[in-house]
This record gives C-alpha cells, sequence and structure tokens, in this order.
C-alpha cells in the first residue's frame, strides 16, 4: 500500500509559509482567503495529508542517543548543524523538529475548530475525526517534549520546570509560554484519554490513528514516566486488541521489511538526519554482538560494510527509505507489557510474555528464558536496547532510566576528544531552536 498523501488545493484553510522566517514562534500563518473546509470528507483530507501529519517527526533525540557513532572523517563532512549535535553543543537542536512538529499541532487545532462549525448529522464519524486529531496533537505534544525539556518522572521533583509550549488553539497571535513539565504531560494524557472511546477499532491505513493506537500510545507515554501500572495495563488493553508478531523467520532475509507490515499500529516515520544515515552513522560492533548465534535481528537489522563496519538496515518505513520509522508496532507493546510485569514483581508472567515474542526472533534453536537466566527486568530492558534501536525509543529509555536513578552515560570521540553526556546533565533538554528565541519570549533552556 502507498502512502495516502492526500492535496490539500482547495481544501486546507492554511498556506504554511517558509520555515526560515520564524513569527512569533511559529512560522505558520493561516490565509483566511483560501477556500474553509465545509466537510467531513474536508476535515479529514486534513488529517490524511500523510506528508504533514505522519512523515517528517523529530529525530533529535535518537541522534543524542548511544545507538551509533561516526567516524573523524564523516563528521568534519557533516553539515554544521549535524556536527554540534553529534558532540551535546549547549545551543543545539533541530529547528525542523519544532516547526514541522508545531505545524501537525495547528493542523489538528484547526480541524478540532473547524468540526464544531461543520452541520452533519454523522455524529459518529465527527467523533471519530475529532479523536483522530486528539491523538495527533496529543503525541505531537510529547515527542516536543522529549526534545526540549528534561526527562520527568512522576517520582522525580523536576515537574514545576519548563516543558514546552502548549498550543490548544489554531490563533497563532496569542503569545506562547512555557507549561511546567507536569502540566503538558496532563493535558497530552488528557487529549488522549478522551480520545480513546471514540478512536475505531479498524482503519482503512496505518496512517490514521486506531484505537490500538491509541492504547500502544497510552502505554508508551505512561512508561516513560515511569507510570508502570497504567502502562501495564494499556500495554495489556493493546494486546487484547489482537496484536501480530512478525514470525522472522519467514521475512525475507535479503529486502527490507516491508512498510505496513501486520506488526505495524500505526505509521510514521522522521526527519531527515545525516547523521543517522546509514552510509554515515555506523552501529558499534558491540552492540551488534548482543545477538547471540541464533537471533535472526543480526542479519535482519544489520549489514556490514565494505570497510567492516556496520550500518542499520531494518527500518520498519520499508523500501530502501532512509529515514526511521518511529511509529507504533507490536513489538515495543509486548516489551513493555513484560516489563511492567516485572516491576510489580511478577516475573513469572514477565517472562512469559518475553518469550511469546522473542520466539519469534529467533530460529529453532531458541531456547525460553527463565528465571535462571538472569535477573529478569534487565532481561528485559536488554531486548528493548537490541528491539527498539533507531525509533526514538532508545532516548527515552536514556531519560526514564537516569530519571528513575540510573547512569548511563552517552559518549562520542571525535579528533581525540571525548564528549560527555552524564545522567544529569541539563543538556537532556535539547535547546529551543535560536530562531524562536530570538523572535518570542519563550523562556531558553538552562545551561
Amino acid at each position: 500500500m502507498k502512502y495516502k498523501i492526500i492535496s490539500a488545493v482547495g481544501l486546507i484553510l492554511i498556506i504554511l509559509i517558509n520555515i526560515s522566517s520564524c513569527k512569533k514562534y511559529l512560522d505558520i500563518k493561516p490565509d483566511k482567503s483560501l477556500v474553509v473546509p465545509s466537510s467531513l470528507n474536508d476535515l479529514q483530507a486534513m488529517l490524511d495529508d500523510a506528508m504533514t501529519m505522519n512523515l517528517l517527526w523529530p529525530v533529535g533525540g535518537e541522534v543524542y542517543s548511544d545507538s551509533y557513532y561516526v567516524t573523524d572523517d564523516d563528521w568534519k563532512s557533516l553539515p554544521q548543524i549535524d556536527r554540534l549535535m553529534y558532540i551535546f553543543d549547549n545551543e543545539a537542536s533541530y529547528s525542523g523538529d519544532w516547526f514541522l512538529t508545531y505545524r501537525i499541532i495547528l493542523n489538528t487545532n484547526l480541524v478540532l475548530e473547524r468540526l464544531e462549525k461543520i452541520d452533519d448529522k454523522n455524529t459518529d464519524r465527527k467523533k471519530q475525526i475529532k479523536a483522530s486529531a486528539l491523538f495527533f496533537r496529543s503525541m505531537a505534544h510529547y515527542v516536543l517534549l522529549q526534545e526540549f525539556s528534561q526527562g520527568y518522572t512522576v517520582s522525580s521533583e523536576n515537574g514545576d520546570e519548563p516543558g514546552i509550549p502548549l498550543k490548544l488553539k489554531s490563533d497563532i497571535n496569542v503569545e506562547s509560554s512555557r507549561s511546567t513539565i507536569r502540566e503538558c504531560y496532563g493535558v497530552i494524557l488528557e487529549d488522549l484519554q478522551k480520545a480513546l472511546p471514540d478512536l475505531p477499532n479498524e482503519v482503512l491505513f496505518k496512517t490514521r490513528p486506531s484505537k490500538t493506537a491509541g492504547y500502544a500510545l497510552m502505554a508508551r507515554i505512561n512508561l516513560s514516566i515511569g507510570n508502570y501500572r497504567d502502562a501495564g495495563k494499556y500495554a495489556a488493553l493493546c494486546i487484547n486488541q489482537g496484536l501480530t508478531i512478525l514470525d522472522y523467520n519467514l521475512v525475507n532475509r535479503d529486502a527490507p521489511f516491508e512498510r505496513y507490515n501486520s506488526e505495524v499500529i500505526f505509521h510514521l516515520t522522521g526527519n531527515y538526519s545525516t547523521l543517522l544515515d546509514p552510509t554515515v552513522g555506523k552501529v558499534d560492533s558491540n552492540l551488534v554482538n548482543l545477538y547471540p548465534p541464533g537471533d535472526l535481528r543480526r542479519h535482519l537489522f544489520f549489514f556490514q560494510n565494505v570497510d567492516s563496519t556496520w550500518a542499520f538496515r531494518g527500518s520498519y518505513d520499508g523500501s530502501a527509505s532512509v529515514q526511521m520509522f518511529c511509529g507504533l508496532a507490536a513489538d515495543e507493546v509486548y516489551l513493555i507489557r513484560a516489563e511492567c510485569l516485572a516491576r510489580e514483581g511478577q516475573d513469572n508472567e514477565a517472562l512469559a510474555v518475553l518469550n511469546s515474542f522473542l520466539k519469534m526472533r529467533y530460529d529453532s534453536s531458541f531456547t525460553p528464558r527463565t528465571a535462571n537466566s538472569g535477573n529478569v527486568l534487565q532481561l528485559i530492558l536488554n531486548e528493548r536496547i537490541k528491539e527498539l534501536l533507531f525509533r526514538g525509543v532508545r532516548w527515552e529509555d536514556i531519560r526514564r532510566l537516569n530519571t528513575d536513578g540510573g547512569n548511563i552515560v552517552v559518549k562520542r570521540k571525535i579528533q581525540g576528544k571525548e564528549y560527555l553526556l552524564a545522567h544529569n546533565d541539563l543538556r537532556y533538554a535539547q535547546q529551543i531552536p535560536i530562531d524562536v528565541l530570538a523572535q518570542s519570549h519563550i523562556q531558553k533552556n538552562h545551561r
């Protein structure tokens, strides 16, 4: 199935002006001379505009993660912003991650506001469109929070620190300010809770959110803030919707993963970053060696370059794309469920979920994990590293585990100099883009 990209000509309320000329804090302005959407079909078309809504999501978190490295020669040839991002420069961030994601939020607000003015008897469809818009807005605010605010768990004490501007209306003339981290998560979860009852059980296209996607996102968000009880609950609800785990024994070893494969719940891809291009970002051999004999992921996820370095090839985006898949998939949900069971002391139940997943990743040599295999929680966390790399999830895990008492240090080494991102570093909140700071009163991140 091809991407469902629907032209907005004649339908969409807005024209997006060039993001390099920022006004206020968003470089987006509605043109009221355009035709106003007048039907539910028009509003659905706005949400089905995959180029805006599905294909250009933030990647700055993955860029800061520990899944890859670049050589000195490649680093010297990178664009300046990528060089600075790679070494955790104090002022660095991807402005596209900010602007393109707030463009998604603007689109959802326009849909929500216009929906109230359309007189249509099909109330069920109106509810579904509203739920889809709320889902997108919730997820967009959430991913922005992962890049531009400090990490947060329900047990931490930094809930009153600056989060991100919450945009709940389309009027860009309203002065923006940063809500607290705790307020941001409150709105994000509220939007998603409102969406859940009316999200459809089945969708025609995996670029549209379903009830299964709503449960998966609720599980991810609650996991990220250390609310393991709710994360486990929503992961279980998601699994009960009838998830499919791909049997890697049946996957073509010599072709990319199929886009929209049966394991994908909701399809998103990340904005392009040169650092994450497999011709530049190399996978550390120590990571590749975590996959033992019989683990089919070693071949399906990686290929070896002519210089014996390793590159990632396992994106669920499919085809030959260099964009990373950053949507929602069944493997992540199974691992969330297993982790939450382990954290509740239910090791046998956690192992049962883990083994039901792992048997689909190994050849016939697979031996089920038991309590004798080691610390159950650590087994599951290790599988998250191996399964969910280059999806943006690893960055969320680093933030969560460090905020919850971990001590993960991300390291870079360029031209003989080492750069460290320690567990309590203020740079875990990437800087607000410079053009936003220059033309708004939004508070800068502390350094």
